[in-house]
C-alpha cells in the first residue's frame, strides 16, 4: 500500500478505493495479511527513502493509522530488500550496504514504534534483505535492530536448497540471531520445469534451518519470469500444485532432519510425510507406503534411485518407509561445501582441503559473511579478508593472478577412485584459466578453460593408497578479469581396472 496514495496532505489519511481498501475486503477469520513498507512520500524529503527527523516522524505516523485501521494486518515488514538499491530512493542509493544499513535502523525504528502504537501484538519483520547477507544483518544487530523487530526478512534468491542451513547456520553464529525466528518472505524461480521442485526442496530446508513462514513469489503474474503460482485464467501452475501438496501435508508440523549423510537432504514431517533427494543411490519403498508426485497425485511406479533435482515424497505410517542403498560417491565439491568455524581452516565433514596457494605458500579460505564488501557474494562464501582477490563458494571460484584456487583429496585407505570435473569460467573472461589435475605431486593433466570450452575431466578410474593425495588446481592467466568459474567436483569408487 503506497503512502502517498493515503497521505496527500500531512496529517490526514484517506483509505478509500481497492488500492488502499482492499484489506477490510478479506475475512479476519480466514485471513492474515503480511504488508511491507517501503518507499517515501512527496510531502517528506522530496519522496526520497524517509531520513530527516519529520520524515521518520511522519512515518511513525502513518504507520501508526495503518496498523489500527486494519486488524486483518498480522504482520508489518519493514523495508524491502534494503541492502541493495533497487528499493531505496535518494541519498541512500549512493551509500554503501554497511552505511545503509544504518540508515535502515531509523527507519526501522520508526515504524516499529508506530505500528506498535497502533497494535501491540502486531509483529514486526526486520532485516529486508535480498539473499542472506551475513555482514549486513549483524551490522544491525550490533546496532541495537533487534529491539524493533520480532523476526528476521529473508529473500534467499540466490541460494541453492542444499546450502541453505548452512548458510542460515554462519548468519545464526551472531548471539542475537542465534534464536531469532526467521521468514522467508520471497522465495521462487524463473525455472518452469523445476519450479515444483525448487518450491518443495526449499520448504523442507527452510523448516529445518529455523524459518516459521515461507512465501513463494509471486501468486500471479507481475511482469517478471518468475514462476507465479496461478496463470492468467486461474490455473494452477507447477509451484502452485506444489504449493498446495506443502499445504495439505507438511505445513504447521513437526520436522525431523532426516538426512543419512551430506549427499542425503530430507525432512520427516508429523509422523508420517517425508520428503528425500540428493545424490543418486538405489532407493526402495517399504511396504505400506506411497509415493506422491509433486502435485499430491499417488505414484504408481515409485522411482529406483534418489535423483538429485526431483524430491520424492512419501506417506507412510511404517517405522521403515523406504530404505537407501550403499552410495558410490566418495567426495562432492557441492554437497560438502560448508563454512569453517571462526577461523579454522576446513570445514567438518567436507571431503577435500579447500584453500589458495600463492607459490608455496598456503593462503586459508575462511569463512566471510557475505556483502562484507564490495563487489563479493551477498551470501557467506570463503575467501581471506588480507587477500581480496580470490574467492569460493559451492558453485563458483575465482583465483587471482599471483593465487590459485586448490582442492586436495586425501586417501583414507587404499581404494580406486573415478574423479568427475567440470570448470567453466564465465563469459567474460579474457584468457580463460589453467586448470591442473596431480597426484602425489605428479602432473596428470592441465587444460585451458574458457567459456566456449570448459574443461570436462573424467579419469577413471584412479588408484590411490592410503594417505595419497589428488590434487587439482585452478589458475589464473594473465587476466584475472572474468574469471569467475562455475565448477563441480566429484569422486567415486571405481568399478573397472585401475590406472
Amino acid at each position: 500500500m503506497n503512502w502517498a496514495r493515503v497521505e496527500k496532505k500531512p496529517g490526514f489519511y484517506e483509505f478509500s478505493g481497492p488500492r488502499r481498501a482492499y484489506k477490510d475486503l478479506l475475512d479476519e477469520d480466514k485471513n492474515k495479511l503480511t504488508l511491507v513498507i517501503n518507499w517515501g512520500n512527496p510531502l517528506y524529503d522530496n519522496g526520497h527513502t524517509p531520513q530527516s527527523k519529520k520524515a521518520l516522524n511522519a512515518l511513525e505516523a502513518y504507520t501508526k493509522e495503518v496498523i489500527g485501521r486494519f486488524p486483518v494486518i498480522e504482520t508489518l515488514e519493514v523495508g524491502n530488500e534494503f541492502n541493495g538499491r533497487n528499493f531505496v530512493r535518494g541519498p541512500l542509493e549512493k551509500m554503501a550496504p554497511l552505511e545503509r544499513s544504518q540508515a535502515y535502523l531509523k527507519m526501522l525504528k520508526a515504524a516499529s514504534q508506530g505500528a506498535r502504537a497502533g497494535r501491540a501484538d502486531i509483529r514486526i519483520l526486520g532485516g529486508a534483505t535480498h539473499s542472506l547477507p551475513g555482514s549486513w544483518l549483524w551490522k544491525i544487530m550490533d546496532s541495537g535492530g533487534g529491539k524493533w523487530m520480532d523476526a528476521v526478512a529473508i529473500h534467499p534468491y540466490s541460494t541453492p536448497a542444499e546450502q541453505f542451513t548452512r548458510q542460515m547456520a554462519v548468519l545464526r553464529w551472531h548471539p542475537s540471531l542465534k534464536d531469532m525466528p526467521f521468514e522467508v518472505t520471497e522465495f521462487g524461480t524463473d525455472s518452469v520445469k523445476s519450479a515444483g521442485n525448487h518450491l518443495v526442496k526449499n520448504y523442507c530446508q527452510f523448516a529445518l534451518a529455523g524459518v516459521t513462514k515461507a512465501m513463494w513469489f509471486p501468486a500471479n503474474l507481475r511482469g517478471r519470469r518468475t514462476v507465479p503460482l496461478f496463470t492468467p485464467n486461474g490455473r494452477l501452475t507447477s509451484a502452485g500444485l506444489a504449493y498446495r501438496t506443502v499445504a495439505k501435508h507438511m505445513e504447521g508440523k513437526v520436522v525431523t532432519d532426516i538426512s543419512e549423510d551430506q549427499f542425503t537432504y530430507g525432512c520427516k514431517f508429523g509422523n508420517n510425510t517425508y520428503v528425500i533427494w540428493g545424490a543418486a543411490r538405489p532407493f526402495k519403498l517399504g511396504d505400506a507406503a506411497q509415493v506422491f508426485d509433486l502435485s499430491g497425485k499417488p505414484v504408481s511406479s515409485p522411482p529406483e534411485s534418489l535423483d538429485p533435482e526431483t524430491p520424492i515424497i512419501v506417506i507412510s505410517d511404517s517405522d521403515t518407509p523406504f530404505t537407501l542403498g550403499e552410495l558410490p560417491l566418495i567426495a562432492d565439491s557441492y554437497y560438502q561445501f560448508s563454512y569453517p568455524e571462526k577461523n579454522a581452516h576446513k570445514a567438518e565433514g567436507d571431503g577435500f582441503d579447500r584453500f589458495a596457494k600463492e607459490g608455496k605458500k598456503t593462503v586459508p579460505l575462511l569463512t566471510m559473511p557475505g556483502q562484507d564488501r564490495p563487489n563479493v557474494p551477498w551470501v557467506p562464501w570463503r575467501g581471506h579478508p588480507d587477500h581480496k582477490g580470490i574467492r569460493l563458494t559451492a558453485e563458483t571460484l575465482l583465483p587471482s593472478t599471483s593465487k590459485d584456487i586448490v582442492h586436495v583429496f586425501t586417501a583414507e585407505h587404499p581404494q580406486d577412485i573415478t574423479l568427475t570435473a567440470h570448470f567453466k569460467p564465465g563469459k567474460k573472461s579474457e584468457d580463460g584459466v589453467i586448470v591442473r589435475l596431480s597426484r602425489n605431486g605428479e602432473p596428470l593433466l592441465e587444460e585451458r578453460a574458457s567459456h566456449d570450452n570448459p574443461v570436462e575431466i573424467q579419469r577413471k578410474p584412479l588408484s590411490m593408497k592410503s594417505g595419497d593425495t589428488l590434487e587439482i588446481v585452478v589458475a589464473a592467466g594473465k587476466s584475472q578479469r572474468g574469471d569467475l568459474t562455475r565448477y563441480r567436483i566429484t569422486l567415486e569408487r571405481a568399478t573397472t581396472q585401475t590406472q
